[in-house]
């Protein structure tokens, strides 16, 4: 699983095509913006494999359809909050269940609440770059660090790239695919901010939770 480095492995790409629509101007800054979700996603330890990804993903989701109002509620705070931290680990742990036997999984960071997003996501039957370039269309959602901005940015940006991603399976060649056909508009989201590290997996589960905030923020869920 690589590295991806938006301000600088970036500088080598061609110079992007337009986006579906202009970029918009910046999302409203929330007070004491953080300089990445890492910060407060604390259970990036090592690079999950295929596999764990795939449970992972099964998990979130199955979280956000046994718990869709808390899973909803919670996915819809400021990140960086205590209330945040508190929500997002006692909804893994209200649905333990969804784990089937498998390994015990640690929830409460950026992967879980990309999941959990996804899975919310999901629940509507409108097809999701039709909702996101609704969203585009209204005020957006406030961004909670700089790395979220960018996120923020992107999904409001090229909404059919955005729903291209999130309908791949994790860690497959689709996937792989789809984020490079996403990285001309995170390198223009990027533009004069700080460097952004990530690697395939928290890419996705950054959009996918600014995803998730963008239609929900406009009622288009």
């Amino acid at each position: 699983m690589s590295v991806i480095l938006i301000s600088m492995a970036l500088a080598a790409q061609p110079a992007p095509s337009a986006p579906q629509r202009p970029l918009p101007s910046d999302p409203p800054r929330a007070a004491e913006a953080t300089p990445a979700h890492e910060i407060f996603y604390q259970d990036e330890r090592a690079p999950l494999n295929a596999e764990a990804r795939g449970k992972l993903l099964e998990f979130g989701r199955c979280a956000a359809q046994r718990s869709p109002d808390m899973a909803a509620r919670t996915l819809s705070m400021n990140f960086t909050s205590s209330a945040y931290r508190t929500g997002i680990r006692q909804l893994s742990r209200n649905n333990e269940g969804c784990l089937q036997g498998a390994r015990r999984m640690r929830g409460g960071g950026l992967l879980f609440a990309g999941a959990v997003a996804e899975g919310l996501l999901d629940r509507s039957e409108a097809p999701l770059n039709v909702r996101l370039a609704r969203a585009a269309t209204g005020a957006a959602t406030p961004a909670y660090s700089p790395s979220d901005r960018v996120a923020i940015c992107v999904v409001r940006s090229v909404p059919d790239q955005v729903a291209a991603l999130l309908d791949t399976a994790p860690a497959s060649d689709g996937e792989e695919a789809a984020i490079q056909q996403l990285l001309p508009a995170f390198q223009l989201c990027a533009q004069n901010g700080p460097r952004i590290s990530s690697n395939e997996a928290g890419l996705r589960a950054m959009l996918a939770t600014a995803a998730f905030r963008s239609v929900g923020a406009t009622g288009s869920n």
